[in-house]
Formats: C-alpha cells, sequence, structure tokens
C-alpha cells in the first residue's frame, strides 16, 4: 500500500518568498511567513527568514517553541490567542 507523500522543494520556496517580497516590497508591504501547514519545520522557517522573511506565525505555541530553540532567529506571531 502506498502512502501519500508530500515533496517539498526549498528552492522554489526560495524562489517563490523573493518574489512576493519583490512584489509587495514595492507596495511598501512586509509579508509575514505562516508556518502552521509545516509544524514549525526549522529547515523550511529558516529558508523563509534567509530569504527575507522577516516574523513567523503559527497557531501552535509549541511550533514556535521548537523554531526557537532551533537558533531561528525572527519576530514570531501567534495566529490564535492561547487557551
Amino acid at each position: 500500500m502506498k502512502f501519500p507523500r508530500l515533496d517539498i522543494s526549498l528552492k522554489k520556496i526560495s524562489h517563490n518568498v523573493r518574489s512576493l517580497k519583490k512584489l509587495y516590497g514595492s507596495k511598501k508591504l512586509e509579508i509575514i511567513g505562516v508556518t502552521k501547514l509545516i509544524c514549525g519545520d526549522p529547515v523550511l522557517a529558516s529558508v523563509l527568514i534567509d530569504n527575507g522573511i522577516k516574523i513567523l506565525a503559527d497557531s501552535r505555541i509549541a511550533n514556535i517553541k521548537r523554531m526557537k530553540e532551533s537558533g531561528i532567529k525572527a519576530k514570531f506571531m501567534l495566529l490564535r490567542s492561547p487557551a
């Protein structure tokens, strides 16, 4: 039995982040990287930060803690009020 598999291209994510930063930066808008779907994965969070994202947002404190403990240097935003 085959299970679903998700292939993530860090190169494509990098390209997309740079494109969005250029597009919205020209309009004086800052974008926030939402890490909810990736469960605060430090590798993917690093790609966002390395390509110009300054703020990472997640709906789970545990995911934010995971990124901080992995050395991710960013501002963090909680997407919901804590329980």
